[in-house]
């Protein structure tokens, strides 16, 4: 059996999430989903493409990413499909007490995967209002701010004897090339170059 020369991601999204974000938007009740087969949404197989690779990987996949795509596509279905608008009561980001609880719940947590959920409930939030809130407060998504974290423990250890592979590995990461690939992001130079110009 040959492989098809098509590749497709499914998601099946159950009616009581999209009844959940009605109750918390404007709509009283969820009506149902409204729309044109066959047409292609570019915002859908947009967030399918970032799962791709988060799913492709060899390492177990990032539940944090994974948690904040899977709700931008269920609140993009039901405010675009089933005419879910959002009420505007939430607008405001985390109390300082909210914050403090969340950042040290991720860095706590940071050795291993941890899920949007346990965040928000942690903070006694719901699972929608606290990565926005979040990110309000922050400029990040959980999922960023935990990588952040995880760069920034590095940077001592990258003065020392350990390998790069032995900080990638200490401090959380999937592996070298994940470690250098972020840190790089963050610090505009891979793990290897940063630990040379500190010793020039």
């Amino acid at each position: 059996m040959q492989d098809s020369p098509f590749d497709n991601v499914r998601f099946k999204i159950p009616r009581s999430i999209l009844e959940n974000l009605a109750r918390k938007g404007s709509s009283a009740n969820f009506e149902g989903l409204s729309g044109e087969h066959g047409v292609e949404d570019p915002v859908v197989r947009s967030l399918a493409e970032a799962l791709v690779p988060a799913l492709d990987r060899r390492e177990p996949a990032d539940r944090l990413f994974i948690d904040y795509v899977m709700l931008a596509l269920h609140t993009h279905i039901s405010e675009h499909y089933g005419g879910v608008t959002d009420s505007g009561k939430q607008q405001h980001g985390l109390t300082t007490r909210q914050l403090k609880c969340a950042t040290a719940y991720l860095a706590g947590n940071s050795g291993r995967d941890v899920r949007v959920n346990e965040v928000a409930a942690h903070c006694g939030l719901s699972v929608s209002y606290f990565i926005k809130a979040f990110k309000r407060a922050t400029g990040r998504t959980p999922h960023r701010w935990l990588l952040e974290y995880r760069t920034r423990r590095s940077l001592d250890m990258l003065q020392g004897d350990q390998s790069i592979a032995e900080i990638a590995v200490a401090c959380n990461f999937a592996d070298q090339a994940h470690f250098s690939r972020v840190f790089k992001q963050i610090y505009g130079t891979n793990p290897g170059n940063w630990r040379r110009q500190q010793t020039i």
